[in-house]
C-alpha cells in the first residue's frame, strides 16, 4: 500500500518535544512527510529532520547532548544570556552546516514570538519562519523566555513561539499543498495533572543550583501553554490528533530522552492502530493483501508446476 503523503506539525513543550523523536519513526513507516511545521522543541526536531537527520540520529545526539546547557538562567545579566544563545546557536549550526530552509527536502516553517513588535503597528506578534537560516529559525522558536535574552534576527527579537502557538495548527494552510495534517502534541490534554507541578525527581549530581530556576519557569510557561494548544485544536481539526503526553515525565526532565522516545512511538503506534478513519482505507488494504497472496500463489505455483 502507497503511503500517503502528509504534513506535520510538532508542538512545543521543553523537555516533552523528545518524544516527538519516537513520534517519526513511527510516521514515517506509513506515511510519506511532505512537511513540517514546528514550534520550540518541535521547531528543533522538525527542523533537524527536514534537513534529513533519521529519527535514530535525532535519539543519538538528544542523548549525547545536555540540553539543559543552553537553557540557564541569565543570573548573570545581559551577557550570560547572549553567551548561553551563542552556543546553541553554535550547536544548531554545526549540525546543519548552516543550511538555508530554502534547501532542505521537505517544506519547513518554525513558529516564534517577536516580543519587541517590529512591525508596521510595532505590536508583538508572532511570527512565520519559512526561509533564511535553519538553525537561526529554529533558535527563534525555542528561545525559552525569562530565561535567555530575545534572540535578534533580521530586526526582530525573537523568544519562544509557545507564547502564542505552542500547537501551531493554524499556521498549516501557509504550506503549498492541501495533503492531510498530523498534529502532534506533546503537552497535556486537559490540565488536570496535579503531579505536572511538583518538583521533578532530577539527579541533584548533574544539575546545578541555578538550574532550579529554569523548571520553576517552565512549570508556569506549560500550564499557559496547554490551554493555548487545547483552543488550536478547537481552531483546526487535524486529520490525525497524536497525544504524546506523558505524565510520569516532566518538561525539564532533559535527562531522560529514551524515556521520551520510548514514550512517543507508544503513544503514535496506538494512535494510529485506530486509524482506520475511513472504509477506503480498509478497502485498499483488503486489496494490497489480497494482491500480495495472489502473487505467492502463482509464484508457488510456477515453482511446482511440474508436480501439479
Amino acid at each position: 500500500m502507497s503511503k500517503k503523503d502528509v504534513y506535520v506539525v510538532l508542538g512545543g513543550g521543553a523537555a516533552l518535544g523528545y518524544a516527538h523523536i519516537g513520534v517519526l519513526e513511527v510516521l514515517e513507516q506509513r506515511f510519506s512527510i511532505k512537511g513540517i511545521i514546528g514550534t520550540s522543541m518541535g521547531s528543533i526536531i522538525g527542523g533537524l529532520y527536514a534537513y534529513g537527520y533519521t529519527p535514530k540520529d535525532l535519539l543519538r545526539i538528544a542523548q549525547e547532548i545536555n540540553f539543559a546547557e543552553f537553557v540557564k538562567i541569565n543570573i548573570f545579566g545581559y551577557k550570560n544570556g547572549l553567551i548561553v544563545t551563542k552556543k546553541l546557536l553554535e550547536f544548531l549550526d554545526s549540525l546543519t552546516h548552516k543550511s538555508n530552509i530554502e534547501e532542505l527536502p521537505l517544506e519547513f516553517a518554525s513558529i516564534a514570538f517577536d516580543i519587541k513588535g517590529n512591525n508596521i503597528d510595532k505590536i508583538p506578534k508572532t511570527m512565520i519562519i519559512d526561509k533564511g537560516s535553519l538553525s537561526k529559525a529554529m533558535l527563534s522558536s525555542s528561545n525559552l523566555p525569562f530565561i535567555n535574552n530575545p534572540f535578534h534576527y533580521d530586526g526582530y527579537s525573537f523568544v519562544d513561539g509557545g507564547i502564542g502557538h505552542p500547537l501551531p495548527i493554524e499556521f498549516i494552510g501557509f504550506f503549498k499543498k492541501d495533503y492531510p495534517i498530523i498534529a502532534v502534541n506533546v503537552l497535556p490534554d486537559l490540565l488536570n495533572d496535579p503531579d505536572l507541578f511538583k518538583q521533578s525527581n532530577v539527579n541533584s549530581q548533574k544539575v546545578k543550583t541555578d538550574e532550579f530556576f529554569v523548571f520553576n519557569a517552565l512549570q508556569s510557561s506549560v500550564y499557559n501553554q496547554a490551554y493555548l494548544a487545547m483552543n488550536s485544536l478547537q481552531n483546526v481539526k487535524p486529520d490525525v490528533y497524536i497525544s504524546a503526553y506523558n505524565s510520569n515525565l516532566k518538561p525539564w526532565d532533559f535527562y531522560e530522552v529514551e524515556s521520551f522516545y520510548k514514550s512517543g512511538k507508544k503513544d503514535t503506534e496506538l494512535a494510529l492502530s485506530k486509524l482506520y478513519d475511513s472504509k477506503d482505507d480498509i478497502i485498499e488494504d483488503i486489496r494490497e493483501k489480497s494482491k500480495n497472496l495472489f502473487k505467492r500463489i502463482r509464484d508457488f505455483m510456477e515453482k511446482n508446476r511440474k508436480f501439479l
